[in-house]
């Protein structure tokens, strides 16, 4: 370990690896290589070729991909010879006709509002667009707050824990939307 008054300059250039603790030396990276732990493969440090347009690109992508999430169906159930489709505004509908209205609001704030607004942010903070400075600073600290609040990956785990108790009930079958919905969780 490094001290202050002990510093020297091979320790400078050397990282603990966060998956296998392998206290590894840092080469000096050109643009658009990685740095990966010789033991586990974990990348350790990377200098992207395009830095600005890579979070972007997968910015967007998960923009569009929320977007065909929300106007197709997600999931198709059959139960004893009835089928029904449930897109992801059904749910929303179905929680307000129950008197659910707050776990609705609630629904498309965490599920659809928060997502959209943290790939925007993104894009918007990756691309330079022309914002005043303060804006640009309360922009990326409200993106920091809210990208915690983001449930999509939550939501999916729970969709997924009712479809093995659903099944011995009916037939069920992914909607066009489901994959799509998978992607804005991973990215």
């Amino acid at each position: 370990m490094c001290s202050h008054n002990h510093f020297n300059e091979s320790c400078h250039n050397k990282i603990l690896c966060p998956q296998c603790d392998l206290l590894v030396a840092l080469p000096v990276l050109e643009q658009g290589t990685k740095a990966s732990c010789p033991r586990c493969h974990t990348v350790l440090s990377a200098k992207w070729k395009y830095p600005a347009n890579q979070p972007t690109a997968i910015a967007i992508s998960a923009l569009v991909m929320l977007l065909i999430v929300c106007l197709f169906p997600y999931v198709k159930m059959s139960v004893m010879g009835i089928e029904s489709q449930i897109s992801l505004f059904n749910i929303v509908h179905a929680m307000f006709d129950v008197n659910y209205a707050s776990l609705g609001w609630f629904f498309l704030l965490f599920i659809v509002a928060v997502p959209a607004f943290c790939m925007v942010a993104i894009t918007l903070l990756c691309q330079r667009v022309n914002f005043p400075l303060w804006l640009k600073i309360n922009l990326a600290r409200t993106l920091f707050q809210m990208k915690t609040w983001c449930m999509v990956e939550i939501f999916l785990a729970g969709v997924l824990v009712s479809f093995v108790k659903l099944m011995a009930y009916g037939e069920m079958t992914l909607g066009i939307s489901f994959v799509p919905y998978c992607f804005v969780c991973l990215l």
